[in-house]
């Protein structure tokens, strides 16, 4: 079940230089913020997330690059029944590794997918757009019966204001079954003027979040609960320059590593991509070029924290638990 959070603690000799409690375990997981400073220096990616899942692609040769060798855990974005298949064949090639599925659309998976897979899976997030409620509730009943105990299930769904009285209903239905209930907001789209939410409704949400703060599910939403939409996120003089994530959890999508997936590097894959896992030198520009970022907040701590390092001989970093 979910945890309480974790906070990382930088230590000289038993003497606490630095720590942080804004670590967003769930953002992270099923990896930690340590296992991120750890291999800073590194290049190498501890986190693959895989876009596009293609037959046509060599996955077994991709995986036993060299470029890949401090994997720690593997994205998969499921988008269809069709992606299965290609999903069972990389996770039984490759074990010491977590496996984290990200399924947008958990109704078009069958019941027998998911009890073949669930064994396996370290980490579920699924998006849930309120459309076939008893079928989808079928599904994570499926999933919570088959998924080993430790694997926890993080279900998110974007605010709607005409769901607003059903929500307690649904954290009830999905209690002892969801490890986290997550009520997010969607990035405001295109040409469109945020909409303010009223008063009594950011109160129904505040209330549910004490309610149900733990034990059998825990629901969570937003700290911004004024307007409908997330704001698009821009960089400027408060962000860091410098990139880590493009590194340490880079996209593949089918052939080609890409590092992020902010629109304008999915739409220009020629300049940002690259087929050759020897040379990333395209990913020198990432920070110092952008304007868009899909990991503000993971370049931003991890900066503060190198920076931290940078400053003391023979330190460690530990998680700790945030009390």
């Amino acid at each position: 079940m979910f945890s309480c959070p974790k906070k990382l603690v930088v230590k000289q000799q038993d003497r606490e230089i630095y720590q942080t409690n804004e670590t967003q375990g769930l953002y992270l997981y099923p990896l930690t913020l340590k296992d991120y400073v750890d291999n800073l220096n590194d290049k190498k990616p501890i986190k693959l997330d895989l876009l596009e899942l293609d037959n046509n692609v060599d996955y077994e040769k991709i995986f036993n690059h060299q470029y890949l060798s401090n994997l720690m855990c593997i994205e998969f974005n499921i988008e269809n029944k069709k992606d299965i298949p290609i999903v069972e064949r990389i996770i039984n090639n490759k074990e010491n590794v977590k496996v984290s599925l990200n399924i947008k659309n958990l109704n078009c998976l069958s019941l027998k997918d998911l009890e073949l897979l669930s064994p396996k899976v370290d980490y579920f997030k699924i998006y849930w757009n309120y459309n076939d409620y008893e079928k989808f509730l079928k599904r994570i009943k499926c999933i919570n019966k088959y998924k080993k105990d430790s694997c926890l299930i993080h279900l998110k769904s974007y605010l709607n204001l005409e769901e607003i009285s059903n929500y307690e209903k649904y954290i009830k239905d999905f209690n002892n079954m969801v490890d986290v209930y997550q009520l997010s907001k969607e990035l405001i789209p295109l040409n469109t003027t945020n909409i303010q939410v009223d008063d009594k409704v950011e109160k129904i949400i505040r209330d549910l979040e004490e309610k149900y703060s733990g034990g059998g599910i825990t629901f969570i939403s937003v700290k911004n609960l004024k307007e409908l939409y997330y704001p698009r996120f821009e960089l400027d003089e408060r962000n860091s320059r410098t990139c880590y994530a493009c590194y340490l959890k880079p996209y593949l999508y089918k052939d080609t590593i890409i590092p992020c997936k902010v629109r304008e590097k999915l739409n220009n894959m020629d300049e940002w991509g690259t087929k050759d896992f020897n040379d990333f030198s395209n990913f020198e520009k990432c920070g110092l070029q952008c304007d868009d970022c899909a990991s503000i907040y993971e370049n931003d701590k991890l900066n503060e924290i190198n920076n931290i390092i940078k400053k003391y001989k023979d330190i460690e970093t530990i998680m700790e638990e945030d009390r």
